[in-house]
C-alpha cells in the first residue's frame, strides 16, 4: 500500500506534483482541526477591517484594535498548554475540543478591558461587550 509520501515522491518523478484538493490530502482529524485557524483568520480580518474603518472614532478603533490583537493570541496561548498538558502521541494537530482553554485565557484580557472600561468610564464599551465569550449589559 502506497502512503501519501510515496505518492508524491512518485508524482515528483514524473515530472509534476497531482493536484488535490487540499482538504482531500488531509487526514480526518486534520479535517476538523483546519475550522480553528482559518475562523482566527476570518475573524481577525474582519475586525481589523472594522477598526481602520472606524479611524475617526478613537476609542472605537483602539478598542477594534485590542480585540484583533487578542483574538490571534489562541495559538500563542495554546503552544504553552500543549507544551506543558499535551497528552503523549504521535504529533499533529490536537482535538478542536483542546483549543477552548487556551481561547479562555486570551479572554480573559478582554474581560481586563471590561473591567477598566467600568472603572474610568463607568460603563463598558459595545466594541468589547460584543466580543465573543462576552455576555454583558452595554450603554
Amino acid at each position: 500500500m502506497l502512503t501519501r509520501l510515496d505518492t508524491e515522491k512518485t508524482n515528483m518523478k514524473k515530472g509534476g506534483i497531482k493536484r488535490t484538493d487540499f482538504l482531500e490530502a488531509l487526514p480526518t482529524r486534520d479535517k476538523a482541526f483546519v475550522i480553528v485557524p482559518i475562523g482566527g483568520m476570518v475573524f481577525f480580518a474582519a475586525v481589523f477591517v472594522l477598526a481602520i474603518l472606524s479611524l475617526p472614532d478613537i476609542e472605537r478603533h483602539k478598542r477594534l484594535m485590542l480585540l484583533a490583537a487578542i483574538s490571534i493570541l489562541d495559538a500563542a496561548v495554546a503552544r504553552w498548554f500543549l507544551t506543558f498538558l499535551a497528552p503523549p502521541g504521535p504529533p499533529g494537530p490536537p482535538p478542536v475540543a483542546v483549543t477552548i482553554a487556551p481561547a479562555l485565557v486570551a479572554y480573559l484580557l478582554i474581560v481586563a478591558a471590561m473591567v477598566y472600561d467600568w472603572r474610568t468610564r463607568s460603563t463598558s464599551s459595545a466594541v468589547v461587550c460584543s466580543s465573543p465569550g462576552n455576555s454583558c449589559r452595554c450603554r
